[in-house]
């Protein structure tokens, strides 16, 4: 039994196989197959197959596979060896499942001789009491009375019963099939009708039938067919009707009336008709903002906003881009809250990615850095498009080298504020060249916070002046509290072209823990790289002025009468010892 079943799963799997021909199978194999004693249950165990690959247990059937394994046995055996098999097969089958696996196996439209001919006997040896069961089955799909599968359409339930009627028990369910087109043309009629009635009520300002599901659900076709029969003014009127209907009393006639303008404006995006959906937007934003909106809803609309803008971007319409991005950008960065809808700001933020496509980037900053006409308008759309466009920009820094082009950019990414701060923090992180490095923490300085003075502190090593000397400048912005001892360490540690300007933004922190570190430095005989030494001493004297602290005294005496130093350091050293007397 155990060496049965093993080959009946290699001979699934080598069926399963698109590589392995007929004529590539194992001889044993193929003369196994060629058996309907040992083929059947392996066709059994594929349909069976077909069910265990569902994700839930009512949930869609995959026939995939076992149509591959039908095609495999159509080139494996001549006619006389399939009628052979499928007769047993089929047997087996319709033993094997019940009613509804049956009804779903029934439905298939089986594209080779040898899957018609499973099928037909499929049918012809159903039990009277299953084939019973299955007409019952279908009389309740054709009336209404039990939902159709989730993966089988009218048609396909149409097609399954026109193939039933060519079998020798079709006869059988002739009358079915013909209560079931009766039932589906009342159905229609009645639909007509109720959806033609709710819609005179809508258009004279009642709106008790958007509390019906399915007139909410049928009125974005209606509308549709009204557009595309030149009926422009009723289907406004609608429009206008629901808009009107998003501030009625009650809660359920408010969602249903937004969500029948979600579904209207994707219409609306599929026909083009930007003119229309452009007046729809204040109706759609207004809806988004409402409680108990379902997200399927809140994505129509939000999916017609942003093709609406990508078909502004394409046209370099900015300024009408600029107004549908900022209500994207609006939504994207809302602040949640017990009112807003929580999927709202996740589904506004991708609908911002979708629109930063590399093509409609490089657009935007080719206009923002050399046009005069759409500079503004370019700017502003590279700022409102979020983080993906920062993302863009930051990179598009690095890589250009042209001083004017990384100016405009560096005044673009500042723009962006918050959203570009973790951007410029993971980048600063990275290996980049030293005026990447630079601009990053000249940014983070002016769109930046004093929580993230701990991590730009570091880059005062860095080893090239130009960095230390924008961590300084930095530092000075957003050092808050730290800013001292940011001072007191950078005096000792930075370039000596850099010491000047420390020891100047040292003149204004008045803390006389500098005075020893200066006079050191002051009276220092180490050799100074500096531009001067004496510029350098004249500072000294200067802060050490500022500060007012006497402990300096005897370091300026000795500069005040040093005949090393030019008149001019021996005037600021006895200017600031005779201010101390």
């Amino acid at each position: 039994i155990t060496r049965t079943i093993a080959q009946n799963i290699d001979a699934r799997a080598l069926l399963l196989n698109p590589s392995a021909l007929s004529s590539s199978l194992p001889d044993p194999l193929a003369m196994r197959l060629q058996q309907p004693a040992w083929s059947a249950p392996v066709l059994v165990a594929a349909t069976q197959q077909s069910f265990e690959a569902r994700q839930q247990p009512d949930g869609p059937a995959d026939f995939s596979s076992f149509e591959q394994v039908l095609q495999r046995y159509d080139t494996l055996l001549d006619k006389e060896q399939q009628l052979k098999v499928a007769t047993q097969a089929g047997a087996q089958i319709a033993a094997t499942f019940d009613e509804q696996e049956l009804g779903l196996i029934l439905v298939q439209k089986y594209k080779t001789l040898f899957g018609e001919q499973l099928y037909q006997q499929v049918i012809s040896q159903l039990s009277q009491d299953k084939l019973a069961k299955l007409t019952d089955q279908f009389r309740a799909i054709a009336e209404g009375r039990s939902p159709r599968p989730s993966d089988v359409d009218d048609k396909e339930v149409e097609a399954a019963y026109n193939r039933l009627l060519q079998t020798v028990r079709g006869e059988k369910m002739r009358a079915i099939i013909e209560l079931h087109s009766k039932q589906r043309q009342i159905q229609e009629q009645e639909r007509r009708q109720s959806v033609k009635g709710g819609l005179d009520h809508l258009l004279h300002g009642n709106f008790s039938d958007l509390e019906n599901k399915e007139f909410c659900q049928d009125l974005p076709e209606t509308v549709r067919g009204l557009l595309l029969n030149n009926n422009e003014k009723t289907a406004d009127s609608v429009l206008m009707q629901l808009a009107v209907a998003l501030q009625h009393g009650k809660p359920a006639i408010r969602a249903n009336a937004f969500r029948t303008l979600a579904a209207i404006a994707e219409q609306l995006m599929h026909l083009g008709q930007w003119e229309r959906l452009a007046k729809l937007l204040p109706a759609l934003q207004q809806g988004l903002q409402l409680q108990g909106i379902d997200e399927h809803g809140s994505q129509q609309a939000l999916t017609a906003i942003g093709t609406l803008t990508g078909h502004y971007l394409s046209e370099e319409r900015y300024p009408l881009a600029c107004e549908t991005t900022q209500l994207l950008q609006t939504l994207s960065t809302a602040e949640p809250s017990a009112s807003a809808n929580p999927h709202l700001r996740a589904q506004a933020q991708e609908t911002l990615k979708t629109l930063c496509s590399q093509p409609i980037l490089e657009q935007l900053l080719d206009r923002y850095l050399h046009s005069e006409v759409h500079q503004e308008a370019a700017g502003r759309l590279l700022v409102q498009l979020g983080m993906e466009s920062a993302k863009f920009q930051l990179q598009q820094l690095i890589n250009n080298e042209s001083r004017f082009e990384r100016k405009r950019l560096l005044s673009l990414i500042k723009q962006a504020g918050n959203p570009a701060v973790s951007i410029l923090l993971e980048q600063l992180h990275k290996d980049s060249p030293w005026y990447v490095v630079r601009n990053i923490i000249r940014l983070l300085g002016e769109v930046g916070s004093p929580a993230l003075f701990a991590t730009i502190r570091p880059y005062i090593h860095h080893s090239d002046p130009r960095v230390q000397q924008e961590v300084i400048s930095t530092a000075v912005k957003i050092g808050g509290d730290h800013l001292k001892d940011f001072l007191l360490h950078a005096l000792q540690h930075v370039d000596d072209s850099l010491k000047i300007k420390v020891i100047n933004h040292v003149a204004t922190a008045h803390d006389e823990r500098f005075v020893r570190p200066l006079t050191e430095l002051l009276e220092s005989v180490k050799p100074f790289l500096g531009k001067s030494k004496n510029d350098l001493q004249i500072s000294i004297c200067k802060t050490l002025g500022a500060i007012g602290s006497r402990r300096a005294t005897a370091s300026l005496n000795r500069v005040a009468q040093s005949k090393n130093v030019r008149s001019e350091e021996r005037r600021v050293g006895k200017e600031c010892r005779s201010r101390w007397s």
